[in-house]
């Protein structure tokens, strides 16, 4: 018998393992998600973090990029909003405007 008549003859099988159950991988994101909490509060680990949760429903997720800028230190994001509020132009474009001239 040559190569190619053998080629034709080899069959393969697998045998593949039975499923496991949904119930293998269940993990309980609740409690875990509780423990963290309690060990770390809820999501705050640093000022910073504190600072954008409060600012966030105003400007929108946005406000974590100006934490990463050059002039984004906590004391000068806080500035820049308060002189926003001041002359009552409460928008992102002004906001980040603000904190590029600090």
């Amino acid at each position: 018998m040559n190569r190619l008549e053998t080629d034709s003859q080899i069959i393969e099988s697998q045998d593949f393992a039975a499923p496991k159950p949904v119930g293998m991988f269940a993990i309980d994101l609740d409690q875990r998600l509780a423990e963290f909490e309690a060990k770390h509060g809820k999501g705050i680990d640093y000022e910073f973090q504190q600072l954008g949760r409060e600012l966030e429903p105003i400007f929108g997720k946005r406000i974590w990029a100006m934490f990463h800028e050059p002039k984004g230190t906590e004391a000068n994001v806080r500035r820049a909003y308060d002189i926003c509020k001041q002359r009552g132009i409460v928008t992102f474009a002004y906001f980040r405007g603000v904190l590029k001239r600090l």
